[in-house]
């Protein structure tokens, strides 16, 4: 059986690990963040999300409901500090996240079918 998050944290505690997630960010550091509740009458159970943008751009989104697996919502809480690293990262560089995730991360080339061996 798989362990949801839900069944371990709160939706308080998993809004609470998002915000202290995000925290690097706030104030004008031009990197917005948005976490959301929605708990209206077409969504039930409740489901939380997450968005960061630059500008207008999002960068990051993920969302928690129901269904969310525990290992799942601890992978995208390691890709959100690897992304909040990029854009500290960048706001210190006075660059772009795109511009920093790849001198960070290298550019990767897709692989067409010339560069196959057969």
């Amino acid at each position: 059986m798989v362990t949801k998050a839900l069944g371990v944290y709160s939706y308080a505690e998993i809004i609470q690990r998002f915000i202290s997630k995000t925290d690097h960010l706030e104030g004008p550091s031009g990197y917005p963040v948005e976490i959301g509740y929605n708990a209206d009458n077409s969504t039930e159970p409740p489901v939380v999300s997450l968005k960061v943008f630059e500008g207008t751009e999002c960068i990051f989104d993920t969302y928690v409901d129901q269904n969310t697996a525990l290992h799942q919502f601890n992978k995208e809480l390691s890709r959100l500090s690897i992304v909040i690293a990029v854009c500290l990262s960048a706001i210190n560089e006075h660059s772009t996240f795109k511009d920093e995730w790849d001198k960070i991360y290298g550019h990767k080339e897709e692989q067409t079918d010339d560069d196959l061996p057969f």
